[in-house]
């Protein structure tokens, strides 16, 4: 039990050590203009390669289970290799139509975005709670906002989240406790009220995704037109 928890927590202790190495180092060089969305893009940057290696590494446990337990095991998720239907659908699915679900789950994103967007501002949170943390997001360059913001940090974040935190709270949680709790987990992680009223459903949504859709490419899709719509927003508003 100890095991499984603190392999749930490893991805988390991971995104905070390697941002505070960002930090550390964006203030020790000269020259550089240190702000919230430059060092987060760069986090994103020095997590990425570790979480790959941490999610190869879990993958190839699976497939271990799988072959041990006389399943034929494709590195799905443990809970399938139980069941004996580890084998993936989306590597029965074309490349070509995976691509457009996946272009889907980009539109997907964006709209899900807008539409809570609207909502959270009909009900006036910004009134009563600061929303500073996403202000300093939204006040670096626009190009590291596109890019980091909408592009890499998505990856990042899903690898943490969902390729791994998500993935390995089924070894001790049902699907939709796990689905909850990783979402949960990804809100908090935020660190503020308007931003955790306004991650957790879009997150249900992301952990839903990686589920059914059974293939890594659709949340990170969907986070990335959440993102760039957030990012499109902020750059209209800016200049109304």
């Amino acid at each position: 039990m100890f095991r499984a928890l603190w392999s749930i927590v490893t991805p988390l202790l991971l995104h905070l050590a390697l941002s505070e190495c960002t930090v550390i180092l964006m203030t020790a060089l000269p020259g550089i203009r240190a702000d919230a969305s430059l060092g987060t893009t760069v986090t994103a940057v020095f997590v990425i390669p570790v979480a790959v290696w941490m999610w190869k590494r879990d993958v190839q446990q699976t497939q271990g289970i799988d072959r041990l337990s006389g399943v034929e095991g494709y590195g799905v998720r443990s809970d399938r290799a139980k069941a004996g239907t580890v084998r993936s659908a989306s590597n029965r699915i074309p490349f070509d139509r995976r691509a457009r679900y996946a272009v889907g789950c980009f539109a997907l994103g964006g709209i899900l975005n807008l539409a809570w967007s609207r909502v959270l501002l009909l009900l006036g949170l910004q009134e009563h709670f600061s929303n500073a943390v996403q202000e300093q997001l939204f006040a670096g360059q626009l190009a590291v906002q596109v890019i980091g913001l909408g592009i890499v940090v998505p990856v990042a974040e899903e690898l943490i989240f969902r390729a791994l935190i998500y993935t390995r709270m089924k070894r001790l949680l049902t699907v939709r406790q796990a689905i909850f709790f990783s979402a949960l987990l990804f809100a908090v992680y935020h660190g503020n009220v308007i931003q955790m009223v306004f991650v957790f459903p879009l997150a249900l949504f992301l952990a839903l995704v990686y589920e059914k859709g059974d293939w890594f490419g659709y949340p990170v899709s969907f986070h990335m037109g959440a993102n760039l719509t957030a990012v499109l927003l902020n750059i209209i508003q800016s200049v109304l």
